[in-house]
């Protein structure tokens, strides 16, 4: 699994995610990070690492319309396309993922139901040291360095999460004007 956090502020959305992925006897570090750019959004990918190689790499998806807003953007072309590369490459049903993604400045999260919704509190987490993480998050809305919340709430998962660890990635997307 993995931990991914995200924390909306005034000029956007905040991501950050470490680079472990676990076997069921190993455990190995990513040469890459975990979160990427596609198609005007910031999108983070935990559980299985294959969907997030599909969603990086061969999801086709249409761009969001002049008037659309991003929910409906993201409830029916995103989780159209997630289900259509998903069915084409054979993704086992039941494969547990998951992830957060940024919108125009907005913070989201998506699972393997194809389900998103927007985040309430202002910061979300998911994966394996979600639960850990948004605690973290909770207890942290006093640090105004976003750079150094982030890097202490992604050490307190670590800390208490066995399939998270160093190194972490931090990656932003900037609101539109």
């Amino acid at each position: 699994m993995t931990t991914i956090i995200g924390i909306r502020h005034e000029g956007g959305v905040l991501m950050a995610a470490d680079r472990q992925v676990s076997g069921w006897y190993e455990q190995n570090t990513l040469r890459h990070a975990k979160m990427f750019e596609r198609n005007n959004m910031l999108i983070g990918v935990c559980g299985t690492l294959r969907v997030a190689q599909l969603i990086q790499y061969h999801m086709t998806l249409r761009a969001m319309y002049e008037n659309e807003t991003p929910m409906s953007f993201l409830t029916g072309a995103f989780s159209d396309a997630l289900s259509e590369v998903t069915e084409k490459y054979k993704v086992a049903d039941g494969a547990n993922y998951g992830g957060l993604l940024a919108l125009k400045g907005e913070l989201y999260t998506f699972d393997y139901t194809k389900t998103v919704c927007q985040a309430v509190h202002g910061y979300e987490a998911d994966g394996s040291g979600a639960s850990i993480a948004r605690g973290a998050l909770a207890a942290t809305e006093v640090i105004r360095d976003l750079d150094v919340r982030a890097q202490r709430v992604m050490e307190i998962a670590a800390r208490h999460d066995l399939y998270t660890s160093a190194p972490f990635d931090i990656m932003r997307q900037e609101k539109p004007e």
